[in-house]
């Protein structure tokens, strides 16, 4: 009889048998080694799932690491509903494709690194398509590159209270948090800054486009922002003042 992969609803968990007398595609013994293989890679990726307070104390190479293709820093982001940590290039962030097309590195794969001073991340594919990271020290770097200048201060006004009247006086509705400004791919945003942080386990978070604020005739004191969708998947937000609370 045939062998292949069936995964049991109830239980979510793989099992070999056999269906149909198709050869199998590979052996029970590779097959369970796989297996092993993974348990072990989701274990890996467990121990350091809890993200902890941006510091350099729990993330020693914080604000040391940057992106080889633009010399821009790596910035810390969280997904996957607060579990999942990675490194990304903050010029591709603030800009565009265009600009930089990135890296993204894996808070893990930093943790079994030594890293020392400050170093530049690049990848790396071999002739089998695997994705290999490779990094240098700073002076490697700029014996041969110059950081990339984003002349975003004449695309984006200066963060100031001339600029941007509100931008001391956002928060969170949900949690409470301030929300900060963050540019990505040409647009900009305020966000709650514990959903920024912990992600959606911390808090669902809020994303609000500038455009939409300077449309409301915001009143003194705190703003407390609300974000949801329809049914039909638009995006609507609403507003709650100090005063009103």
């Amino acid at each position: 009889m045939g062998k292949g992969i069936k995964c049991g609803i109830a239980a979510k968990k793989a099992m070999y048998y056999a269906k149909d007398n198709h050869p199998p595609i590979v052996s029970e013994k590779t097959w369970e080694k796989a297996q092993r293989k993974l348990e072990d890679m989701r274990a890996e990726r467990a121990k350091h799932s809890v993200i902890q307070e941006f510091t350099e104390e729990n993330y020693p190479y914080m604000n040391h690491i940057f992106c080889a293709k633009c010399g821009w820093p790596l910035k810390p982001r969280v997904y996957s509903h607060g579990h999942r940590l990675s490194w990304d290039c903050s010029g591709q962030k603030r800009g565009t494709k265009k600009f930089c097309t990135g890296i993204h590195v894996l808070d893990n794969d930093l943790r079994k690194m030594e890293i020392e001073g400050n170093r530049y991340f690049s990848e790396t594919v071999d002739r089998y398509g695997e994705v290999h990271l490779k990094h240098v020290g700073e002076r490697t770097w700029k014996n041969k590159y110059k950081k990339k200048k984003f002349n975003h201060k004449e695309l984006y006004p200066e963060l100031n209270e001339e600029n941007y009247p509100y931008y001391k006086r956002l928060y969170c509705a949900r949690c409470g948090s301030r929300l900060g400004r963050y540019i990505s791919h040409g647009t900009v945003r305020w966000i709650c800054s514990s959903y920024k942080r912990k992600g959606q386990a911390k808090c669902p978070g809020v994303r609000i486009p500038d455009e939409i604020i300077k449309e409301w005739n915001l009143p003194d004191g705190k703003i407390y922002i609300m974000g949801k969708e329809d049914k039909n998947g638009e995006k609507h937000y609403s507003y709650t003042s100090e005063s009103a609370l």
